[in-house]
């Protein structure tokens, strides 16, 4: 693989998905990607996770808490998997190598 592009449509359901698929008469941009995901990512004290929580367990592989960043439960930090990676296998190219964009709409 040469290139992957990950998408994290914040606040985004399945259902979000489906009333934009039915409001656009069935067609959306999101059909022409050749694999598709989806990941659960509750926190850990509610079934319900917010914005920073959900985006802690996709960059790090952890389930943090409610309202928590980059921390586990009991606030200790977390290190990303791409960082992760690069310490176990030095040879892999730093996250600065790669042409990475990082874009956030609000």
């Amino acid at each position: 693989v040469k290139n992957v592009i990950l998408m994290i449509g914040d606040g985004m359901s399945l259902m979000h998905i489906q009333a934009a698929w039915t409001v656009n008469r069935g067609r959306l941009w999101l059909e022409n990607a050749q694999a598709v995901g989806l990941s659960k990512t509750p926190a850990t004290n509610r079934l319900i996770t917010d914005s920073g929580s959900g985006g802690t367990s996709l960059a790090s592989g952890y389930k943090t808490s409610y309202h928590a960043v980059g921390v586990d439960p009991t606030g200790k930090p977390l290190t990303s998997i791409m960082l992760k990676r690069q310490e176990r296998v030095p040879a892999w190219p730093s996250p600065a190598a790669y042409g990475t964009l990082h874009l956030a709409t609000s």
